[in-house]
């Protein structure tokens, strides 16, 4: 992964640091696409990468897009999942991983059945609309990236 992803990422981590939020749970769409590059569907399958407030990542990935993730994001703990296993050992392992924190969601992007299975594992208190705060990276530019707009 490119220092550039690593720096958005390392952005993100000061923004969650700044809201008292542990983490952030992204799913495909503009910002997943920021973060890494990637350009994944939002499908039927639970899809979710995850920014701690210190920068690691983790992920919760369905086993069909383990090789595009796995070579581009290798250095992430990611729990795989396949349909004939169910996502709940996926979120279950990634609680166990994670431990007690607050994590903020896409509130405008995030479906409820994503939402609900990580309240179901971290608590409903635990899962906070954050989607303001978790698109300035993204939304707020850099000079750098000013120049190159223009």
């Amino acid at each position: 992964m490119t220092p550039e992803f690593k720096q958005r990422r390392n952005s993100l981590a000061q923004i969650l640091k700044a809201n008292r939020l542990g983490a952030a749970a992204i799913v495909p769409g503009p910002n997943f696409q920021f973060l890494t590059g990637l350009s994944f569907l939002l499908m039927e399958r639970p899809t979710l990468m995850f920014v701690t407030d210190s920068g690691d990542v983790f992920a919760i990935m369905p086993e069909l897009e383990r090789e595009m993730w796995s070579a581009a994001m290798h250095n992430t703990t990611t729990f795989y999942w396949q349909d004939s296993e169910g996502f709940d050992k996926a979120f279950t392992d990634l609680a166990a991983e994670m431990g007690a924190i607050s994590i903020g969601i896409e509130g405008q992007r995030m479906r409820a059945f994503e939402a609900n299975a990580l309240g179901a594992v971290f608590g409903p208190d635990a899962i906070k609309d954050a989607q303001a705060e978790l698109a300035k990276p993204r939304l707020l530019k850099t000079d750098d990236e000013i120049v190159l707009i223009e």
